[in-house]
């Protein structure tokens, strides 16, 4: 067996840009959903949308430089030595981080205000986050049972290939047998 340095080294860059690409994606989408919240809240207040709104979701990460400050740098710094350092980061951590994340964000807005923004923007920011971990959870059974049907068809592959060497070895013994020897009569090979 030969050893290619290049693609040991190609295995370990690839895996720690995808380790990494898990990391930015869980923190971003987790404070891009947390960041429509306020978005919201200041729409009910009675503001216009304009090209801030976009850049608000776009610079999402942003919006975890907020009272919440300390904690928040504490869950991305956890999030992201989970990232790197677990064996198989799962979709449960992914969600995880993405929630905590998010939940960073929400919390630095405050609640102060008149109630009804404030209630409309806890109340989107619960209907996103139930909806990413649904599509988290779709994507999980999505996966698994696209594994299990490849494993169905390695089996019954692997059915059909036994059943033919057991074909194969009955016609062997078959042609073997002398032509006199009655139709059950069983011959030894190794001689």
């Amino acid at each position: 067996m030969s050893f290619d340095p290049l693609d040991v080294f190609g295995g370990a860059v690839g895996s720690i840009f995808k380790r990494l690409l898990y990391f930015a994606s869980a923190v971003w989408l987790g404070c891009a959903t947390a960041a429509v919240g306020p978005v919201v809240s200041w729409l009910v207040r009675g503001g216009s949308p304009g090209s801030g709104l976009i850049w608000s979701l776009l610079l999402a990460p942003l919006w975890l430089l907020n009272e919440w400050a300390a904690l928040n740098f504490l869950t991305v710094a956890i999030g992201l030595a989970y990232s790197v350092r677990a064996v198989d980061p799962s979709y449960k951590g992914w969600m995880i981080l993405a929630g905590t994340a998010s939940l960073g964000v929400k919390l630095g807005e405050g609640f102060s205000g008149k109630w009804l923004p404030l209630a409309a923007g806890w109340i989107s920011w619960l209907v996103l986050m139930a909806m990413l971990g649904a599509g988290v959870w779709l994507l999980c059974q999505y996966f698994a049972a696209r594994w299990a049907h490849h494993l169905m068809h390695v089996q019954a592959e692997t059915t059909v290939r036994g059943i033919e060497r057991e074909e194969i070895v009955r016609a062997r013994l078959e042609a073997s047998r002398p032509p006199d020897a009655p139709a059950g009569a069983v011959v030894d090979l190794k001689r």
